[in-house]
Protein backbone atom coordinates (compact mmCIF):
# COMPACT_ATOMS: atom_id res chain seq x y z
CA UNK A 1 0.00 0.00 0.00
CA UNK A 2 2.52 2.38 0.86
CA UNK A 3 4.43 1.87 -2.51
CA UNK A 4 1.09 2.64 -4.28
CA UNK A 5 0.97 5.68 -2.30
CA UNK A 6 4.29 6.69 -2.90
CA UNK A 7 3.82 6.22 -6.82
CA UNK A 8 0.65 8.13 -6.93
CA UNK A 9 2.42 10.60 -4.81
CA UNK A 10 5.50 10.58 -7.57
CA UNK A 11 2.96 10.79 -10.51
CA UNK A 12 1.28 13.96 -8.77
CA UNK A 13 4.84 15.59 -8.39
CA UNK A 14 6.28 14.70 -11.89
CA UNK A 15 8.63 12.80 -9.74
CA UNK A 16 10.65 9.30 -10.31
CA UNK A 17 10.52 7.19 -7.25
CA UNK A 18 11.06 3.93 -6.06
CA UNK A 19 12.71 3.34 -9.75
CA UNK A 20 9.52 3.50 -11.32
CA UNK A 21 9.33 5.92 -14.41
CA UNK A 22 7.10 8.35 -14.12
CA UNK A 23 5.05 10.32 -17.47
CA UNK A 24 5.98 13.27 -18.40
CA UNK A 25 3.50 15.94 -17.10
CA UNK A 26 1.70 17.69 -20.19
CA UNK A 27 2.75 21.20 -20.51
CA UNK A 28 0.17 23.60 -21.49
CA UNK A 29 1.43 26.96 -23.31
CA UNK A 30 1.38 29.95 -21.25
CA UNK A 31 -1.40 32.00 -21.87
CA UNK A 32 -0.73 34.83 -24.30
CA UNK A 33 -1.83 37.93 -22.64
CA UNK A 34 -4.18 40.22 -25.14
CA UNK A 35 -3.89 42.98 -25.88
CA UNK A 36 -5.71 46.52 -27.23
CA UNK A 37 -5.54 49.65 -28.39
CA UNK A 38 -8.27 52.12 -26.67
CA UNK A 39 -9.39 54.55 -29.51
CA UNK A 40 -11.88 57.23 -28.93
CA UNK A 41 -15.28 57.02 -31.12
CA UNK A 42 -15.15 61.33 -31.57
CA UNK A 43 -11.92 61.17 -32.75
CA UNK A 44 -10.89 57.46 -33.77
CA UNK A 45 -7.50 58.38 -35.30
CA UNK A 46 -7.24 59.68 -31.10
CA UNK A 47 -5.68 56.15 -28.60
CA UNK A 48 -5.73 56.09 -24.95
CA UNK A 49 -1.54 56.73 -24.39
CA UNK A 50 0.68 56.26 -21.33
CA UNK A 51 4.39 57.56 -22.78
CA UNK A 52 6.83 58.67 -20.61
CA UNK A 53 8.07 61.91 -21.42
CA UNK A 54 9.92 62.70 -18.36
CA UNK A 55 7.42 64.13 -16.12
CA UNK A 56 6.35 62.14 -12.83
CA UNK A 57 3.37 61.13 -12.40
CA UNK A 58 2.82 59.52 -15.92
CA UNK A 59 -0.46 61.19 -16.77
CA UNK A 60 -2.96 58.88 -19.61
CA UNK A 61 -3.32 61.40 -22.52
CA UNK A 62 -4.92 60.34 -25.98
CA UNK A 63 -2.32 60.73 -28.48
CA UNK A 64 -2.05 59.98 -33.00
CA UNK A 65 -3.07 55.98 -32.64
CA UNK A 66 0.60 54.47 -34.05
CA UNK A 67 0.41 50.90 -31.99
CA UNK A 68 3.15 51.57 -29.72
CA UNK A 69 3.46 49.65 -26.31
CA UNK A 70 2.78 52.95 -24.57
CA UNK A 71 -0.91 52.89 -26.44
CA UNK A 72 -1.29 48.56 -25.61
CA UNK A 73 -3.39 47.73 -22.69
CA UNK A 74 -4.73 44.77 -20.82
CA UNK A 75 -7.49 44.17 -18.76
CA UNK A 76 -7.15 42.65 -14.83
CA UNK A 77 -10.20 41.50 -13.15
CA UNK A 78 -10.55 42.94 -9.91
CA UNK A 79 -12.71 41.27 -6.37
CA UNK A 80 -15.47 43.56 -6.91
CA UNK A 81 -16.15 42.89 -10.68
CA UNK A 82 -14.30 45.96 -11.74
CA UNK A 83 -11.24 46.31 -13.90
CA UNK A 84 -8.02 47.80 -13.93
CA UNK A 85 -6.56 49.38 -17.02
CA UNK A 86 -3.13 47.84 -17.19
CA UNK A 87 -0.45 49.48 -19.64
CA UNK A 88 2.25 47.09 -21.83
CA UNK A 89 4.94 49.71 -21.57
CA UNK A 90 5.02 50.58 -17.63
CA UNK A 91 3.11 47.35 -16.26
CA UNK A 92 1.37 50.33 -14.47
CA UNK A 93 -2.45 50.92 -13.96
CA UNK A 94 -4.57 53.71 -14.75
CA UNK A 95 -5.46 55.91 -11.33
CA UNK A 96 -8.17 58.20 -11.17
CA UNK A 97 -7.18 61.66 -9.21
CA UNK A 98 -10.35 63.16 -8.62
CA UNK A 99 -13.97 63.97 -10.39
CA UNK A 100 -14.75 66.57 -12.57
CA UNK A 101 -11.86 67.47 -14.61
CA UNK A 102 -9.63 64.93 -12.56
CA UNK A 103 -6.78 63.64 -14.74
CA UNK A 104 -5.87 59.73 -14.79
CA UNK A 105 -2.39 58.72 -14.08
CA UNK A 106 -0.20 55.92 -13.91
CA UNK A 107 0.72 54.13 -10.88
CA UNK A 108 1.86 50.39 -9.66
CA UNK A 109 -1.33 48.39 -9.44
CA UNK A 110 -2.92 47.10 -6.57
CA UNK A 111 -5.97 45.35 -6.64
CA UNK A 112 -7.08 47.19 -3.08
CA UNK A 113 -6.53 51.10 -4.64
CA UNK A 114 -10.17 51.62 -6.10
CA UNK A 115 -8.78 54.36 -8.04
CA UNK A 116 -7.73 51.67 -10.21
CA UNK A 117 -11.07 50.38 -10.49
CA UNK A 118 -13.37 50.74 -13.33
CA UNK A 119 -16.63 49.24 -14.36
CA UNK A 120 -16.13 48.19 -18.11
CA UNK A 121 -20.12 48.93 -20.16
CA UNK A 122 -20.54 47.95 -23.54
CA UNK A 123 -22.38 50.63 -25.20
CA UNK A 124 -23.64 50.77 -28.81
CA UNK A 125 -21.72 50.26 -31.93
CA UNK A 126 -19.49 48.36 -29.94
CA UNK A 127 -18.24 50.56 -28.09
CA UNK A 128 -17.49 50.63 -24.11
CA UNK A 129 -17.22 53.24 -21.32
CA UNK A 130 -15.01 53.10 -18.58
CA UNK A 131 -17.28 54.49 -14.97
CA UNK A 132 -14.80 54.84 -12.41
CA UNK A 133 -15.93 52.99 -9.46
CA UNK A 134 -14.73 55.35 -6.50
CA UNK A 135 -16.14 58.22 -8.32
CA UNK A 136 -19.77 57.27 -9.27
CA UNK A 137 -20.95 58.43 -12.59
CA UNK A 138 -17.40 59.74 -13.88
CA UNK A 139 -16.57 58.32 -17.06
CA UNK A 140 -13.15 58.25 -19.00
CA UNK A 141 -13.13 61.25 -21.47
CA UNK A 142 -10.80 61.93 -23.99
CA UNK A 143 -11.35 65.59 -23.20
CA UNK A 144 -9.30 67.33 -26.14
CA UNK A 145 -7.41 65.51 -28.59
CA UNK A 146 -3.47 65.15 -27.70
CA UNK A 147 -4.31 66.13 -24.81
CA UNK A 148 -4.97 64.63 -21.09
CA UNK A 149 -7.73 61.94 -20.44
CA UNK A 150 -10.13 63.28 -17.84
CA UNK A 151 -13.04 61.82 -15.50
CA UNK A 152 -16.44 63.73 -16.48
CA UNK A 153 -20.25 63.12 -15.63
CA UNK A 154 -21.71 61.10 -17.95
CA UNK A 155 -23.13 63.09 -20.93
CA UNK A 156 -23.33 60.05 -23.36
CA UNK A 157 -21.15 62.20 -25.80
CA UNK A 158 -18.70 60.24 -28.51
CA UNK A 159 -15.67 60.80 -26.46
CA UNK A 160 -16.72 59.08 -24.02
CA UNK A 161 -17.19 55.70 -25.97
CA UNK A 162 -14.20 54.08 -26.75
CA UNK A 163 -13.28 51.49 -29.45
CA UNK A 164 -11.44 48.30 -28.58
CA UNK A 165 -8.38 47.62 -31.33
CA UNK A 166 -6.71 44.06 -30.92
CA UNK A 167 -3.08 45.32 -30.56
CA UNK A 168 -0.38 43.23 -33.16
CA UNK A 169 1.83 41.24 -30.84
CA UNK A 170 5.35 43.49 -30.34
CA UNK A 171 6.94 40.88 -28.63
Amino acid sequence: MKRVLATIGATLFGLTLLGLPVAAAETQPAEQVQYVAILNQADPDQALDARFEGVFPVEVFTNQYEGSPSQQWRFERRPNGAIALVNKQSDQCVTATGPDGGVLIMRPCRTTDIRQHFIREQGPENSVTFESVIFQDQFIDMGQPNDVAILVERDRSPSQAWQLLAAEPTD
